[in-house]
């Protein structure tokens, strides 16, 4: 068993920088051994998000089970039912943060998990990308940095949808 970093459920939310007090680019060395005890998904036990959505601590999937993405080699650490996930890369550095569901935490003070998406555009446009299903600034500086699940369709076609999932990330 690996023992984790407790992630803070009411963490800032920072474009490029991090989230639930982890830091994009940090190693995972940083996190090991604090305090949860982590497991490893058993595809065999259950199906991934059945494992998610029951895991209260620290839950384990390399990206070599996951039969759509067996070319990345990396690993992702899903904490409380998914209301965090840190995926390391290979190397073992974060390249990303998920927070969703149960995530008490804002980006720059007010944008939420259950927000209305339209709400941050009082800080930046977004559009929606078809390809990578997600809502991405646009012509700012937070474009690369940040991004948002919600419905997989524009603003224009749906204007209420609310925000289910942000990333952080920094892929500029």
């Amino acid at each position: 068993m690996i023992q984790m970093k407790t992630p803070d459920l009411y963490g800032e939310i920072t474009p490029a920088i991090g989230a639930a007090g982890f830091k994009i680019g940090s190693s995972i060395e940083l996190v090991q051994g604090v305090s949860d005890i982590s497991s490893r998904w058993d595809k065999n036990l259950m199906q991934i998000q059945q494992a998610i959505s029951s895991a209260e601590e620290w839950l384990i999937i390399p990206d070599s089970e996951l039969s759509n993405f067996s070319k990345l080699d990396g690993q992702s650490y899903y904490y409380r039912r998914g209301s965090v996930k840190l995926h390391y890369t290979g190397q073992g550095i974060l390249d990303y943060i998920e927070v969703s569901q149960d995530y008490l935490g804002s980006l720059y003070g007010s944008i939420k998990i259950g927000d209305e998406l339209r709400t941050v555009q009082k800080y930046f446009d977004i559009e929606y990308d078809s390809a990578e299903e997600i809502h991405i600034p646009i012509n700012c500086r937070e474009n690369g940095l940040i991004s948002f699940y919600a419905e997989e369709q524009g603003l224009v076609d749906s204007p209420y949808q609310h925000i289910l999932s942000i990333f952080v990330h920094d892929y500029k």
